[in-house]
């Protein structure tokens, strides 16, 4: 007898536009509106919406820019100066209102910085000193509450692990990486929840560590796949992505971007123009921002948007079959074979032994084990 399904059959729906991956695996990069002034080794934080970039490396003289541009999600706006130009610094803060300026180089001034400038949204304000000079270290937080972590410190060794967090007045030193470096692609939206990627160890280059900040300790987690320096980074410790850099121990530039699920990490979409020296902001890893950086044949003022579709997109599921424009039949599903697969505890033979092999027709469940130490054949059944 035919079911009702057979009979009166199944709805399938028409699309004018195909449904879409979603999260930060279906996410894309796209081209934003420029920076005033190109430039390189800068930073910035906050969110893609409300972001900032600050100082850094630019192509013109002096090299070294005291510049720093707010963006409001559309376009880069030049604010108030840094009071002390400089470069390879960090930068921490909520908003592009509210921001923290630590560390870098001004060779003017002096090989490596402690200082630390704090943006109110209308000036800069020298505040308490770092207790380690560095550059080419990374940070995250807010302006009165961050974290500052590797970097490169003059004498030997060169690279430091060493790990400051800020109250809002001073610096206090913490527990350290377990793994010193510099050039660090990191995010975190607190000074008690970050993560540290990759990264350089002069002059054996790039590093595949990935170390997560609780506030107290850092625990080393699964390696990235492609080891990077000087590269960007977004998003938290359960959902975070690094992009854009140089190869760990090759000439070239990377577009790569890598995301972080909270156990491994996997190659999603790339950048559009592959830079190294790239500063990247963003709260979560569906909304980032990268722009600046180094591009052959020189300093980049190029801005890119990583973004996943919005919830009110029709979200490509496994198992969705759809008309597209009202013309081709689509489905959607998931490859099978080992990529799938989990193993599974089963019964233990009878007789435990060493030495062993064994046959079977073909199946898991139809097969038989031999062998040595003591010469004694069992049969499995699937089951037993």
């Amino acid at each position: 007898m035919a079911t009702y399904k057979e009979i009166k059959g199944v709805t399938v729906q028409t699309r004018d536009e195909d449904p879409v991956i979603g999260g930060v695996p279906g996410a894309t990069w796209s081209s934003s509106n420029n920076l005033n002034t190109a430039r390189r080794l800068t930073d910035g934080s906050g969110p893609q919406s409300a972001g900032n970039c600050v100082s850094g490396l630019t192509p013109a003289t002096p090299e070294v820019s005291t510049a720093v541009e707010n963006y409001d999600g559309t376009s880069w706006t030049e604010i108030a100066e840094l009071n002390t130009s400089r470069y390879g610094l960090a930068v921490s803060g909520a908003t592009n209102t509210a921001s923290l300026a630590f560390s870098g180089q001004a060779p003017a001034v002096s090989p490596a910085l402690a200082l630390t400038e704090q943006w109110n949204g209308s000036a800069w304000t020298e505040v308490g000193d770092l207790n380690t000079a560095r550059w080419y270290g990374d940070g995250n937080g807010t302006y009165t509450a961050a974290v500052c972590f590797g970097g490169f410190v003059p004498g030997s060794p060169n690279v430091t692990a060493n790990t400051e967090l800020w109250d809002g007045s001073s610096w206090t030193e913490v527990n350290n990486l377990n793994t010193a470096r510099q050039a660090i692609s990191s995010g975190g939206a607190s000074s008690t929840s970050a993560f540290a990627a990759s990264g350089e160890v002069p002059p054996s280059g790039g590093k595949s560590e990935v170390e997560l900040w609780d506030g107290t300790n850092w625990t080393e987690v699964a390696e990235v796949n492609s080891p990077r320096q000087y590269g960007g980074g977004a998003g938290t410790v359960t959902e975070g992505i690094i992009f854009g850099g140089a190869p760990a121990s090759s000439p070239g530039l990377f577009a790569l971007t890598e995301n972080y699920n909270g156990t491994s990490w996997t190659e999603v979409a790339d950048l559009g123009t592959a830079r190294g020296n790239i500063a990247g902001e963003g709260f979560t890893a569906r909304a980032a921002l990268a722009f600046a950086g180094l591009v052959p044949g020189g300093v980049s003022n190029l801005t890119e948007e990583f973004s996943a579709a919005p919830a009110t997109s029709a979200i490509l599921t496994e198992g969705s079959i759809f008309l597209s424009g009202g013309t081709t039949l689509k489905g959607f599903g998931r490859a099978a074979g080992i990529s799938t697969g989990t193993w599974a505890s089963a019964p233990a033979l009878n007789t435990a032994r060493s030495e062993l092999t064994g046959s079977q027709n073909g199946t898991q469940d139809a097969m038989l084990a031999f062998g040595t130490a003591p010469n004694i054949v069992e049969q499995y059944n699937g089951s037993s």
